[in-house]
């Protein structure tokens, strides 16, 4: 008569040292056909052995459980050596010896307990795929910690004083990490040959990155702190337009630096799977920068509107240094973001994959959803959002700073339309020869104003090549919009002709002395003048 009951649980002890009685054991449970319930109970026996140490630590930590094992390692490894030594047999002694000749002197005394394991595994509990199953183990072991290691890492993370610190600490963990699954590499590449399955692999990279998987969110709250705390260093009570855009200057500079810095941190933390967490904390820089300059941006054009109203704007207001002292940061800062985002795809085009999944550490720390982020973000045309208002913004600030620059111009061109010149003339000025005829006192004032924006502009700009760029925008703008106005003239007889001639000679060769071309628009109009 067959008996219904199963046999009892492996016992704690025997998969440690006692050989005789785990032989016996696995030849029980080999004639009833269950040796997967064996290996079960084998994983089960030695996690809950290890799982304990970890439970008996004063102070659990990744360095204390590494320390832990340590120790467990060296202790296993003598009994089990004793243990075979005491027994006759020669089977016993072929074990002793395949353990000597696999477990070399540079080996670690982890890969030895480990070596010594898989040895166990096959010779003792007859496993066809000791590897595998010593991969299944720590797989297990690690998902089962009590306190769980993402929990203890969390409550270290909210000891640290500052961001900077919580960072430094991801950092730490991530090393950390690496030397654990240092071992299992040493293991899988020192070991006797056996092929496992590279999902098993990636489960067990999993459970070894799987702390730090959790703390990356954290991460971005962490730079997001740390990178508002350099914007906080703005000085918020300055009333000067200039001095205020210059601070705006100063830490844009800065923040190439401290960018740079913060992204070979993030990579130190999870390599390219801290994309998805990094480029959040540099768009919230983005985005609170860009509304503190388009803040400020505002105080200038409402400075710029009161000057213009009492007759005292163009380059010598106070909001065209302010503005373009402005605009200057915020190019700056969209070449730095342009670099920095640069840099991001260049890591990422030369990532490789390798045959190994634990050195895959992206696939480790990163789920599906995890990877569509990453691809979503490595695909998008403007991956830091905030940086097309950042555009938008900067434009803003150059037109208004062009604006600035034309509005004497303008004050003086509004005037052409109405100007009585044009046809209140009696008949002895008509006769008057082209020689006496001088630019009327509007011309005068523009090309005058003209003239002193060379020396002015270059006080402001550093570029060689700017002021021309802006001198040239303005004389172009200038001769564009007089002509402009010249057809609005709803009357004009000869001698107005003759005037607004003069005043066309006048301004194109202020235009051509400043190196400009005179644009179509009024060299056309002379012509037409002229007939």
């Amino acid at each position: 008569m067959q008996c219904s009951r199963s046999p009892p649980p492996l016992p704690l002890p025997l998969p440690a040292v006692v050989l005789e009685k785990t032989a016996a054991y696995v030849a029980l449970y080999k004639a009833m056909g269950r040796t997967n319930s064996l290996l079960r109970a084998w994983r089960r026996a030695a996690a809950s052995s290890a799982a304990a140490e970890w439970q008996r630590l004063d102070s659990p930590s990744l360095a204390a459980l590494q320390a832990t094992l340590q120790d467990s390692c060296s202790t296993q490894i003598a009994l089990r050596r004793r243990a075979l030594q005491r027994s006759g047999s020669g089977w016993t002694r072929l074990v002793l010896q395949r353990f000597q000749l696999h477990c070399k002197l540079h080996f670690s005394t982890q890969v030895r307990f480990k070596c010594w394991q898989v040895e166990w595994l096959s010779d003792v509990l007859q496993c066809e795929t000791p590897l595998a199953e010593l991969v299944r183990l720590h797989t297990d072991l690690l998902l089962s910690l009590e306190p769980a290691p993402s929990k203890v890492l969390s409550a270290n993370l909210k000891l640290c004083g500052t961001p900077q610190e919580g960072i430094e600490f991801l950092i730490d963990t991530r090393t950390e990490l690496d030397q654990l699954k240092n071992i299992f590499t040493a293991l899988l590449e020192n070991t006797r040959q056996e092929i496992v399955q590279p999902t098993i692999i990636k489960e067990l990279g999993r459970a070894i990155y799987g702390p730090l998987r959790e703390l990356l969110p954290k991460y971005s709250d962490l730079q997001t702190q740390a990178i508002n705390m350099q914007v906080d260093t703005l000085e918020q009570d300055q009333e000067d337009l200039l001095e205020r855009s210059r601070s705006f200057q100063n830490l844009v500079e800065r923040s190439e630096g401290w960018l740079s810095a913060a992204h070979a941190a993030a990579r130190n933390i999870a390599g390219g799977a801290i994309y998805p967490h990094f480029v959040p904390a540099v768009e919230a820089f983005t985005s609170t920068l860009t509304m503190k300059i388009s803040s400020h941006s505002r105080r200038i054009e409402t400075e710029f509107l009161s000057s213009s109203a009492s007759g005292s704007g163009g380059v010598l207001s106070r909001a065209f240094p302010g503005a373009l002292a402005l605009a200057a940061a915020a190019q700056a800062l969209l070449g730095i973001l342009a670099a920095l985002l640069s840099g991001i795809h260049e890591q990422m085009a030369e990532a490789e994959k390798s045959d190994n999944p634990l050195q895959n550490v992206e696939d480790l720390l990163l789920d599906e959803s995890g990877h569509q982020r990453l691809t979503s973000l490595l695909n998008a045309s403007e991956p830091i959002a905030s940086v097309t208002a950042l555009r938008r913004e900067s434009q803003t600030l150059k037109t208004l700073a062009v604006n600035i620059l034309r509005d004497p111009v303008h004050r003086q061109l509004d005037k052409v339309p109405s100007l009585p010149v044009w046809s209140d003339n009696d008949a002895l000025s008509t006769d008057l020869p082209d020689f006496a005829l001088s630019p009327q006192e509007y011309m005068t004032q523009i090309g005058q104003y003209l003239m002193t924006l060379p020396q002015h502009l270059e006080m402001h700009l550093a570029d060689a090549q700017a002021p021309f760029v802006y001198l040239s925008e303005v004389c172009n703008h200038t001769c564009t919009t007089y002509a402009e106005k010249i057809i609005q003239i709803t009357n004009m007889d000869a001698l107005g002709t003759r005037r607004c001639l003069t005043d066309i000679q006048y301004l194109c060769s202020v235009v051509e002395d400043l190196g400009g071309t005179v644009p179509p628009q009024l060299t056309n109009l002379e012509r037409s003048l002229r007939q």
